[in-house]
């Protein structure tokens, strides 16, 4: 399965999280157009020069750092690897789209490649995690 930041199905994030389709990058073209755009922009940025959410108006110390800190974490059990792996699928298509301004090479670093795809420990709840059990996010038949 290619991903570009286009076109993604919850059949194949299925497919990624439960082994039957290996994850490609096949273009990295919207990342690497938003990350150079990202680079001429002066000012306040959100969320990498200033807060999110109620502190967007408050600036940001040290590179976003504590920022990044607040966001990286969860509560909660863990999930089930397989729900870990289409979380891990579903944002690598996000920074393929194009709209976050990060570097690329952080996309392909982020790909599994040649090797089995490591799963992080990911709690229930946080900022990246799915809160729902894994019955609830298989594709049904009418899934496209």
């Amino acid at each position: 399965m290619e991903l570009d930041g286009a076109g993604l199905t919850c059949a194949q994030v299925h497919a990624a999280a439960y082994g039957a389709a290996r994850v490609t990058i096949s273009s990295l073209d919207r990342a690497r157009a938003a990350w150079r755009a990202a680079q001429e922009l002066t000012g306040p940025v959100y969320g990498q020069s200033t807060g999110v959410g109620a502190n967007k108006d408050v600036a940001v110390e040290e590179g976003g750092l504590d920022l990044l800190r607040s966001h990286a974490g969860g509560a909660g059990p863990l999930v089930a690897p397989e729900q870990a792996k289409a979380m891990l699928v579903v944002r690598l298509h996000q920074l393929l789209a194009g709209g976050s301004g990060v570097d690329p090479g952080g996309c392909r670093s982020s790909a599994p490649g040649p090797r089995r795809w490591p799963t992080p420990p990911s709690r229930c709840t946080g900022c990246v995690s799915c809160s729902t059990p894994p019955s609830t996010w298989r594709p049904s038949a009418s899934s496209p």
